[in-house]
């Protein structure tokens, strides 16, 4: 085993701070060895770690300490734009271009020196900022800052003690120099200097751009949530800031589908240190949090393992194996106590759960508990064909009246239904959206107007209503899918117009709705998917002709939408089930449609007009109280059905018009 002085000899080889920064100090565990050290109170900076080296004392690279320019080699697979996967999409893939930089290197030039101890963001930012622009995938020339940027070539420090740095690393000083200027000591300060961020490196692209909110300029820190912009047939651009400490949506799956649709994702951890006190009445161990500090880290790569995501961790310019769950018990323990034997976790948002990102304990010992503050993400390598991407064209038979998407083991289906004639099909989506297979037909009874799926225990269930007559079914499917399986048949009063699912405190509901006399009522449905009992009724204004609802940090929102009159209420369902609250209002226009948005992620909704075809996609603010418009296309005109289902972790959007039986498939890119 090698000592502490020997590391700092290492490090100091690549010009590195051997000693912690001013705001950090590192806390080694006593029981463990020097190779694996303990995360303890730190402002914005990660643990040094033991680097390991050859036999004459040369780091051996495998954390990247005595690399130059560090970026990751490309290989064979590209996903998206900026993905490598030797072993293909399921294996181990590595962001290409990827710098790893250290926040407090001595490469950073001399004058801003002084940045660096609080430098975690700032080095995100500008790791992301140079893998976005090196992968970018447009043919524009460079303008603005994003010019600027790019034309900044390596050189040296400017210390007293010059030593050589690399483009880099210049441009992490350009990036501490406009933020000295921005919010560093008054004397610094330069009036009109914003630190350089994602939606200025987008809106640098001219095109058609989309911004929210609306009257945000990007050329102004933190001015925009977030910001789109298309330049046909060269570049679609994308940057986002999401706040996430209440919102349960950053997963695994959700972080490594950004990586794959091409962003540079980075995020922002709070780190909390836990204490243990006993609570009486629930008669074990309550776990408290106290903040201690808080980091930034871009991410890198993505493998198949327990600690799927891996991380640039700029505290130390170290690359790490992670996981980022809402899953406590994926940490052993919590100040001594085993995570099974804690009680109750008050959580510092307040809630029930919160989003948290684990170091691998094989390489990283951490005392403290990192919670996930927020997401912030760049591309300038979207599909060149567009967000919205044409994946299947087609005709089928015509007179479908309903299609309704469900998934079985893993695979996208939907029903077929013709109310005219009854005749049903079962189908099965070919792989990447290219159309869809019977697995079975029949004819049922005519009449069917409304069909709503939803699940117990991850099993597809769905119910069909009459609204001429009042006829509902209760089912669900065989494993074969060869016909229904019907739990319950009812009656329910007729001209029902709306009936959709939701889900609250992981129970299943149905809100069922009349435009025709603005009469509402919330079902819970029984555990064994046959019947629903009434537990809210009362009125609404009559007229409502859509609903859409999302979940937002576990809980039920909706937006609802007047056709009409174009008005559209966002609203929350309450905890008692004693109906909704309005967050928020607006008119999206008459004579639209409004269709869920299946994804793993922050709630979308698309928004059609069948005379045109044109679609919007509408993404849902974090909060619940309104949407803003991300992406724009021209759909297929006059469709009848528009679905939203999911395959391979892509969210595709269906439409079909039951006189011609067209039909498209629509690949959307989201985030």
């Amino acid at each position: 085993m090698k000592d502490a002085k020997h590391v700092s000899r290492v490090l100091d080889v690549v010009g590195r701070r051997a000693e912690p920064s001013r705001s950090c100090r590192h806390l080694l565990s006593a029981s463990a060895p020097l190779a694996m050290l303990v995360l303890g109170i730190s402002a914005c900076t990660a643990p040094l770690e033991e680097i390991d080296t050859d036999a004459d004392g040369t780091d051996i690279g495998e954390v990247g300490a005595l690399e130059d320019a560090i970026r990751e080699s490309a290989q064979a697979l590209i996903i998206g734009s900026q993905m490598d996967c030797p072993s293909g999409a399921s294996g181990a893939c590595t962001v290409r271009n990827m710098p790893l930089l250290f926040q407090d290197d001595n490469r950073v030039d001399y004058d801003v020196w002084d940045m660096r101890a609080d430098g975690c963001y700032d080095a995100s930012i500008a790791t992301v900022l140079t893998t976005a622009l090196v992968n970018r995938t447009t043919a524009s020339s460079l303008t603005g800052r994003t010019l600027t940027w790019s034309n900044i070539p390596a050189g040296n420090n400017g210390a007293p003690s010059p030593i050589a740095t690399t483009k880099d690393y210049e441009q992490l000083s350009q990036q501490y120099r406009w933020a000295k200027q921005h919010h560093g000591p008054l004397a610094s300060r330069v009036p009109g200097v914003e630190p350089f961020y994602f939606h200025e490196m987008v809106n640098d692209f001219g095109g058609s751009a989309k911004r929210f909110p609306t009257n945000c300029d990007p050329k102004i820190y933190k001015s925009c949530t977030w910001n789109t912009t298309v330049i046909p047939g060269d570049l679609v651009g994308a940057a986002f800031f999401d706040w996430t400490t209440n919102v349960d949506h950053v997963t695994n799956d959700y972080l490594t589908s950004l990586l794959t649709r091409g962003f540079s994702t980075m995020i922002a951890y709070g780190r909390y240190a836990p204490s243990k006190v006993w609570d009486t009445g629930l008669g074990g161990w309550r776990i408290t949090f106290n903040r201690v500090g808080q980091h930034k880290v871009a991410f890198s790569g993505y493998q198949v393992g327990s600690f799927p995501l891996r991380i640039n961790d700029v505290g130390n310019g170290i690359r790490y194996n992670v996981t980022v769950t809402n899953d406590m018990s994926a940490k052993a323990s919590y100040a001594g106590v085993a995570a099974m034997n804690v009680k109750k976790f008050d959580f510092p948002n307040g809630r029930s759960r919160q989003t948290l990102m684990l170091y691998d304990p094989a390489q990283l010992s951490d005392v403290n508990v990192n919670f996930v503050e927020h997401v912030d993400a760049l591309s300038l390598g979207l599909p060149l064909d567009g967000p919205v991407r044409q994946a299947f064209s087609g005709t089928w038979e015509t007179g479908w009246t309903s299609l309704m998407p469900f998934e079985l083991n893993g695979e996208s289906h939907q029903i077929a239904y013709n109310s005219t004639t009854g005749a049903v099909h079962f189908d099965k989506f070919f792989p990447n959206a290219q159309g869809a297979n019977t697995v079975w037909s029949s004819t049922w009874g005519t009449g069917f107007t409304r069909f709503v799926p939803y699940y117990i225990n991850g099993y597809p269930y769905f119910i069909v209503y009459n609204t001429t007559n009042g006829a509902v079914h209760f089912d669900t499917f065989p494993s074969n899918l060869q016909g229904p399986i019907i739990n319950g048949i009812h009656s329910w009063p007729a001209g029902l117009t709306n009936i959709t699912h939701f889900v609250l405190g992981g129970e299943n509901y149905l809100l069922i709705y009349s435009g025709l006399t603005g009469a509402i009522r919330f079902d819970k449905i029984n555990a064994t998917g046959s019947d629903s009992t009434t537990v809210w009724s009362g009125t609404w204004g009559t007229g409502w002709t859509d609903f859409v609802v999302y979940q937002i940090g576990g809980h039920p929102y909706l937006t609802a939408y007047n056709s009409t009159t174009g008005l559209a209420h966002h609203d929350r369902v309450w905890e008692s089930l004693f109906g909704v609250e309005t967050l928020g209002t607006a008119n999206l226009g008459t004579g639209l449609t409004l269709s869920q948005i299946d994804f793993a992620g922050p709630s979308h909704f698309l928004t059609y007009l069948g005379s045109t075809g044109a679609g919007r996609i509408e993404r849902v603010t974090l909060d619940g109280s309104k949407a803003g418009e991300t992406w724009g296309a021209t759909l297929l005109a006059g469709a009848t059905s528009v679905i939203p289902f999911r395959q391979s972790g892509k969210s595709y959007t269906l439409t079909y018009n039951k006189a011609s039986g067209a039909v498209r498939a629509y690949e959307l890119t989201l985030f």
